[in-house]
């Protein structure tokens, strides 16, 4: 099955995440984030990309992607993801890579940064405002997600549009 509890995914990528550190979801005061935008600021690793289509799911930067999400204070993000087995081009030239090693490139990377607002605090929901993304349609555009946050996870659900289902992100809080 390709849902997996936060403690499988543990087990089988430990070197990758380091235990849960529940200080970190603490101000510097000592006192606990009581705040959506306090528990949503910091640097995320990527756990998991489930795509969803009438019901059959999928793994499209397959079962170990790897990524960041840094988002700060000062309202930019970044946000990088990718297939972790990607093979290298034959060429040790990034210009001059096959058609087939640039469309791998295309479908199993993912890079965008901007800005961000905080739409709704209580409903999770944040604007996110696009300066650049490896998917140029959407520089320039505004896209509005829903965050869950559960204790060191953040999860956010991305409807695709044109019958390509709905995008499962799960991140994993480093700080």
């Amino acid at each position: 099955t390709i849902h997996l509890t936060y403690m499988q995914l543990y087990k089988t990528r430990h070197w990758f995440y380091p235990l849960p550190n529940y200080n970190l979801l603490k101000t510097q005061d000592g006192n606990t984030m009581a705040t959506f935008e306090e528990r949503f600021q910091g640097i995320w690793s990527m756990v998991s990309i489930i795509n969803e289509i009438d019901g059959n799911k999928s793994e499209p930067f397959g079962s170990s992607p790897i990524g960041s999400l840094i988002i700060t204070p000062s309202y930019r993000y970044i946000m990088v993801f990718m297939q972790a087995n990607i093979p290298i081009f034959a060429i040790n030239d990034r210009l001059k890579g096959t058609a087939k090693e640039y469309k791998t490139i295309a479908e199993k990377t993912f890079s965008m940064f901007g800005s961000y607002k905080i739409s709704n605090e209580a409903e999770g929901n944040v604007s996110l405002f696009v300066d650049g993304c490896s998917f140029p349609n959407w520089i320039g555009h505004e896209l509005e997600r829903t965050y869950i946050i559960n204790d060191d996870m953040l999860i956010v659900t991305v409807p695709l549009g044109d019958g390509n289902g709905i995008n499962t992100i799960t991140w994993y809080r480093l700080q």
